[in-house]
């Protein structure tokens, strides 16, 4: 399972591989919490996207960039809620 990392300055690329001695679980519970650390600080760089536009004197765009700020943050809740279910779900038995 490969992921893709994004160095915050523009670029997205392929990351590392995780390790193999991880079951495919405990690797998608490292990816899921990756995401979450990466999402939340998009949160911020958004919130204050929205205060430049407003500064520079365009409140609907800042409206706007709120607005989808308010769904990221609604996502990453959602994305939390997953990540305690699989720490805490028994494995399925094959």
């Amino acid at each position: 399972m490969k992921y893709y990392h994004h160095d915050h300055h523009g670029h997205h690329g392929e990351g590392e591989v995780l390790p193999v001695d991880l079951s495919e679980a405990e690797k998608a519970r490292l990816l899921l919490n990756y995401t979450l650390d990466h999402n939340r600080h998009h949160e911020e760089e958004i919130a204050a996207l929205a205060a430049r536009f407003e500064a520079n004197g365009q409140p609907v765009a800042a409206k706007k960039v709120r607005i989808a700020r308010a769904r990221m943050v609604e996502a990453n809740i959602a994305l939390e809620e997953a990540l305690a279910l699989a720490e805490t779900a028994e494995p399925e038995e094959a």
